[in-house]
């Protein structure tokens, strides 16, 4: 059995529920509020069309936040590794390891009436994703298997026994080493800690129609369930990343204070940094990372219930209360450094913006000059967005007006001098 230690922090969350929150002004608006609530894990979605910008994931990487990328194109849609390889490459490059495609294969609304009645649906959905697995692994990721529908059309624990024993027959040993369970989470109206002690705890359990006094794994504690399983079949547990957790509660004050007593013991548990509260003594190793359903969503998308904060950034009543609960542990922190962050939330300190299309002499001599983490001087206006302050020696006659505009939209100090070296040094020197 593998030797699982518990990570300092096992506390995540879903980023947002699409794909339009990937901008410079987006990464400076959450990084913060990411880091005051110590969250080190985060599920983005990703598009097939393109790479989430590298800025946003180093930014993110940066401060210890590691970024869960998750592909859901529809069942339906065969994903080709050639033809996404640009977008896998430059992942690789820029340090992500986890990645996912698909969701919640054993629903048959997920397939279509016509691919769902068709004969060995474990297996065509294998067809499907081994060889998008077995690529990840070639890259370095290491693969999540796609989170199912607790319970599911087609129960969700035989979908996972038939599909690791399908990998196992088709002699995929390397990429079992290096899978790790996708799973999604969600009470419903249940304890927190229903189904926690997995199969052994629970040997009545079984699908659809549980016997009386016995639970299932439908609830937080799937993970248990599923690295049981894996055991079973490969001969070890593996490990387990919720990519979203809790997504049916409701914002505000549960109806059930039983219920939201035990989730608040849950993100106690996983975002403990000393790892030895009981809280997370009770949750196993198996369990890598919880990502948290919502941190944010747009007033017009059905999820914005589920967000702990509004799409400017203030918190929801639920957001307000989760504060109250991981930035009051983060507080407790004793004996231990925190990478800390200040309210503009920019990775690079002083811009210095240089316009492409020439470089003058003054600046050039300035910059060969200075040596000095905190400057640095390019080209490029997407990093400009990353600095707290940016210095255009030129003013609007080497940058356009617009591109100002959006670089205080982002939070930016700008400051404009003249072209002469003489002015700039005195800034650099002032700030």
């Amino acid at each position: 059995m593998p030797n699982f230690s518990i990570t300092n922090n096992r506390c995540g969350i879903y980023y947002f529920p699409d794909t339009a929150h990937y901008g410079n002004a987006d990464l400076a608006l959450w990084l913060p509020r990411l880091i005051d609530l110590d969250l080190t894990w985060i599920t983005l979605l990703s598009p097939l069309e393109r790479a989430i910008p590298e800025p946003f994931i180093r930014g993110l990487t940066e401060y210890g936040i590691t970024p869960i990328i998750q592909f859901l194109p529809e069942l339906g849609q065969r994903v080709s590794l050639s033809a996404i390889h640009p977008i896998l490459k430059a992942y690789a490059d820029w340090g992500i390891r986890y990645i996912s495609f698909y969701e919640r294969p054993n629903l048959m609304r997920s397939w279509g009436t016509g691919a769902w009645s068709q004969h060995h649906l474990v297996d065509r959905f294998l067809d499907r994703v081994t060889p998008l697995y077995r690529g990840l692994v070639n890259y370095g990721f290491s693969p999540v298997f796609t989170p199912l529908e607790p319970g599911g059309d087609y129960w969700d624990t035989a979908f996972l026994r038939s599909a690791l024993e399908g990998l196992k027959r088709r002699h995929e040993d390397r990429l079992l080493e290096h899978l790790i369970l996708g799973a999604y989470a969600q009470p419903n109206g249940k304890s927190w800690f229903w189904g926690q002690g997995g199969p052994e705890r629970w040997p009545g359990s079984r699908p659809y129609s549980p016997l009386p006094g016995e639970q299932d794994h439908r609830s937080f504690f799937i993970f248990e369930w599923y690295s049981r399983i894996a055991e079973a079949i490969t001969g070890q547990k593996m490990q387990v990343i919720i990519l979203r957790a809790g997504d049916q509660i409701q914002s505000g004050t549960s109806k059930n204070p039983e219920e939201e007593q035990e989730f608040f013991r849950v993100l106690h548990g996983l975002s403990s940094s000393s790892g030895l509260t009981s809280e997370a003594a009770s949750i196993p190793p198996e369990l890598m990372a919880s990502c948290f359903w919502l941190l944010s969503a747009e007033n017009w998308s059905r999820y914005r219930h589920a967000a702990w904060f509004q799409p400017d950034g203030s918190p929801t009543a639920r957001g307000t209360q989760i504060s109250q609960v991981l930035c009051r542990n983060t507080n407790q922190e004793s004996g231990q450094e925190r990478k800390t962050l200040s309210l503009s939330a920019f990775p690079i300190d002083q811009y210095v913006y240089v316009p492409p299309t020439e470089r003058s002499t003054a600046i050039f001599r300035l910059q060969s000059v200075l040596d000095d983490g905190k400057i640095t001087f390019g080209s490029s206006i997407i990093d400009a967005a990353l600095a707290r302050y940016v210095i255009v020696p030129g003013g609007n006659q080497s940058i356009p007006q617009c591109q100002l505009d959006e670089l205080e939209k982002a939070g930016c100090e700008v400051i404009t001098c003249k072209d002469n070296g003489i002015e700039l040094a005195q800034i650099l020197s002032a700030l």
